[in-house]
């Protein structure tokens, strides 16, 4: 196994000094640094071993041992993380990215037949699973100082999310301020039920995270 990881290596440091142009401008002094600051760490999945790519201490790509792509190679990511996100006994891959969201992510479900990860398409955030169900949320802040968020339900369905429904609270002091509940049909919001604001706390069991949750797990059966 060690020399395989030294071969995976040695390709990835080829194709960041050759296939980069910040990185051959310099010649071979410039090649030299962009080893030097590469790392790998490996770790077992589902019973496969994959290779995390990490550059200037920040993860950038994941491949196989053999050195297929799973995730593909970007400079925005922030770290990687694994675990039974879909709650289907296998671990998946979920990669956050800097941006001006701040949970933005990708997010690989794991497909035990084909052993292969899979990008789950149509959500760029991070999102949680309605336990018992299956069905997941999300959440999204929307202005004024966080206090202005939106929670989207959804199923997945060919490894695509497909909203159902939607809690969007508007807390900017205005004359439509509340807490307006949505369900989705045929891409169409429809109202399902609205709100008075509510004074959350900053954390605790009165936070806004713990209201989404409570409210999709308390109303699932409304929006299956």
């Amino acid at each position: 196994m060690q020399i395989k990881v030294i071969i995976v290596f040695c390709l990835i440091a080829s194709c960041f000094a050759s296939c980069d142009g910040r990185y051959t401008r310099g010649g071979r002094e410039a090649e030299a640094q962009q080893i030097n600051n590469s790392r790998l760490d490996t770790f077992t999945l589902n019973g496969q071993i994959l290779v995390a790519i990490h550059r200037n201490d920040r993860f950038v790509m994941l491949i196989t041992l053999a050195g297929d792509t799973v995730i593909p190679h970007s400079d925005s990511y922030l770290e990687l993380s694994f675990y039974d996100i879909n709650q289907d006994g296998w671990g998946d891959l979920r990669v956050s990215i800097s941006s001006n969201t701040p949970n933005e992510s990708g997010t690989y479900f794991f497909k035990p037949l084909t052993k292969n990860f899979t990008r789950v398409s149509n959500c760029d955030l991070d999102f949680s699973k309605v336990s018992g169900s299956n069905l997941f949320y999300s959440y999204n802040r929307a202005g004024c100082g966080d206090l202005t968020w939106v929670s989207q339900l959804f199923k997945i369905e060919s490894d695509s999310a497909i909203p159902v429904g939607i809690i969007e609270n508007r807390q900017c002091n205005g004359s439509d301020d509340g807490i307006f509940i949505f369900r989705i049909s045929s891409h169409r919001k429809i109202v399902h039920e609205s709100l008075p604001t509510m004074d959350f706390e900053m954390d605790g069991p009165n936070d806004k995270f713990s209201f989404i949750e409570n409210y999709w797990h308390e109303h699932l059966k409304e929006f299956q």
